[in-house]
């Protein structure tokens, strides 16, 4: 009785903080997407707060629209949606996280060093390690 009593008061808990943070991204989302209903409604967690939430456009569309406008006007969409696989998105990230700075990579293998890409070999005397490279610009390792 004592470990199922132990159990639910954690279990309760657990659901408690995980309700406050689905509060907090959902907040966080409609706080850059649609603001009305952060002003509008008491609390999120209510039954007409969700059902206006339900007749809003989705954020994914609203993001992915803004996203094919600003890649409209960017002079190097055309040559980074060539390359076969890279759609829209992927594009996005690959230009944001290059940005305006194509002087650091003056080469192939300084661009694979900074999205991770390259192994790091360490040796000393007959040791002679390759590792996984840590230090490294995770948006653009997971974009590749």
């Amino acid at each position: 009785m004592l470990a199922e009593l132990t159990a639910v008061s954690r279990d309760r808990e657990r659901i408690r903080d995980m309700l406050v943070d689905t509060e907090n991204r959902l907040r966080a989302i409609l706080e850059a997407c649609h603001r009305a209903p952060l002003h509008l409604f008491f609390s999120l967690d209510r039954d007409i707060t969700l059902a206006f939430i339900r007749t809003c456009s989705r954020p994914a569309r609203a993001h992915d629209k803004r996203l094919s406008e600003l890649l409209g006007a960017h002079p190097d969409t055309a040559i980074f949606t060539s390359f076969p696989g890279i759609g829209p998105i992927t594009a996005g990230v690959l230009i944001s996280e290059m940005s305006e700075a194509r002087t650091l990579y003056l080469s192939a293998p300084s661009f694979l060093a900074e999205t991770g890409l390259v192994p790091v070999t360490k040796a000393s005397g007959r040791m002679r390690q390759v590792r996984f490279r840590c230090a490294a610009n995770g948006r653009m390792r997971h974009a590749f």
